[in-house]
C-alpha cells in the first residue's frame, strides 16, 4: 500500500466529512496541512523524541507497521464529532480488511 497512508486517509476523510466537513486550512495544530490531513515536519517524526506521540511511539518502538490518528474539530457538536469519527473507523476498517483478506 501507500506508505503515507493515503489509502486510508481519503476513506476515512471521504467517510467522516458529512458529519463535520473537512478542514480546509493548511496549518492545524502549528502543522502543515492539506485537504483535513495534517503533514508533520521531519523532526516531529524523530523517534528519539521525549514527547513522541502515542501512534508514532508504537510506530517506531513497538513493530506497529500501521497507525492511525484522528480527530474531529472541538468546536463542533459531540454528536457530529461521535458519528464522523465511527464513519472514519469504519472506512479505516473496510480498506485494512479488504487489503489483508486472505
Amino acid at each position: 500500500g501507500d506508505s503515507d497512508g493515503e489509502e486510508y486517509a481519503a476513506p476515512a476523510l471521504k467517510a467522516a466529512g458529512p458529519w463535520t466537513g473537512i478542514d480546509p486550512r493548511t496549518l492545524i495544530d502549528e502543522m502543515p496541512a492539506r485537504e483535513g490531513r495534517m503533514y508533520p515536519p521531519l523532526d516531529v517524526l524523530d523517534p528519539g523524541r521525549p514527547d513522541l506521540p502515542e501512534a508514532l511511539r508504537l510506530h517506531f518502538h513497538h513493530g506497529s507497521t500501521i497507525t492511525v490518528t484522528t480527530e474531529t474539530p472541538s468546536g463542533q457538536p459531540i454528536y457530529n464529532r461521535v458519528q464522523a469519527q465511527c464513519a472514519a473507523v469504519e472506512a479505516i476498517l473496510k480498506v485494512f480488511l479488504e487489503r489483508f483478506r486472505p
